[in-house]
């Protein structure tokens, strides 16, 4: 799933108060600098449980085209839009570490 995140920050800490569990993908690093800026071409990759997949789809599913942060965002089974080319982006066991 492709969304726009207006605040990341704020994003991660509503995730976190929601308790649901996640990861930044590749090279989080880079992000101790700072996140990309909204309507940048830079995006930041998720992988998240599958509960937070499905309430990420419904507060920031209809989110307006460059006028956040990109994100594309992966559940652990690949459930609802969170799916990679019809699969889960990495084996649920291998997530779940």
């Amino acid at each position: 799933m492709r969304a726009y995140i207006p605040d990341l920050a704020d994003f991660l800490k509503w995730l976190d108060l929601a308790g649901h569990k996640y990861v930044i993908l590749r090279e989080p690093e880079i992000y101790r600098q700072g996140f990309p800026v909204p309507g940048s071409k830079q995006d930041v990759d998720l992988l998240v449980d599958d509960a937070g997949q499905e309430a990420i789809e419904q507060k920031y599913g209809k989110g307006l085209k460059w006028k956040g942060v990109k994100c594309d965002i992966y559940s652990r089974s690949g459930y609802g839009k969170g799916e990679n080319n019809g699969h889960p982006y990495f084996p649920p066991l291998l997530a779940d570490r």
